[in-house]
């Protein structure tokens, strides 16, 4: 009784929460929950050959559309997914931050794309560990992971950054990865 009492609590809270936090400030940015009006800059990172050679590949707008709808029913679904990121100074959406469930497994995955102007700024890096803040301490997860193409450096620094630690190559979205973890201890220990 006591253990449903707890989660029910728990529930609440986590609800509570996120309703208040339909926003988060880091230093340089603004995560957010995308909008139907985000579709047209998006669309505009997504159509980027360089900025998509890693990722999915280029996308149509349709497709980007598609991905914005799926991306807000992943939130209503799971409470946690990709954040629109807002440069304050530009006021403009430059890309996308968060968690999202790893391809056709139960483990949250870390997943960022960002326009290729604001590359090399420490932006990715500075709304990653927004969003691993999100998912050890809002939504209490024991385990996040991230994956990258074993070419993508810049990637692959960016994981190693947030306290990521190298487990294994694997295989994801039907290519070849190289495979991050941390857990919520080590993320903890290593807060300033």
């Amino acid at each position: 009784m006591f253990v449903a009492r707890q989660n029910w609590y728990y529930n609440l809270v986590v609800e509570v929460i996120l309703c208040i936090m339909k926003e988060i400030e880091t230093a340089r940015l603004y995560l957010r929950q995308f909008m139907l009006d985000d579709l047209d800059d998006l669309s505009r990172i997504y159509s980027d050959p360089e900025t998509m050679k890693y990722l999915t590949g280029v996308r149509t707008r349709e497709a980007t559309e598609t991905a914005i709808h799926a991306m807000l029913q992943r939130w209503e679904q799971n409470n946690f997914g990709m954040w629109a990121l807002v440069h304050k100074i530009d006021c403009k959406m430059i890309g996308r931050c968060g968690l999202a469930f790893l391809d056709k497994t139960p483990e949250v995955e870390l997943g960022y794309a960002i326009d290729k102007v604001y590359w090399n700024q420490g932006l990715v890096t500075e709304a990653s560990f927004a969003s691993l803040n999100y998912g050890f301490e809002i939504l209490q997860l024991e385990r996040i992971v991230a994956i990258a193409r074993p070419e993508n450096i810049a990637s692959q620094r960016v994981i190693q950054k947030v306290g990521m630690k190298y487990e294994k190559n694997a295989h994801h979205y039907e290519t070849d990865v190289v495979y991050y973890a941390i857990s919520r201890e080590t993320y903890q220990s290593n807060k300033p």
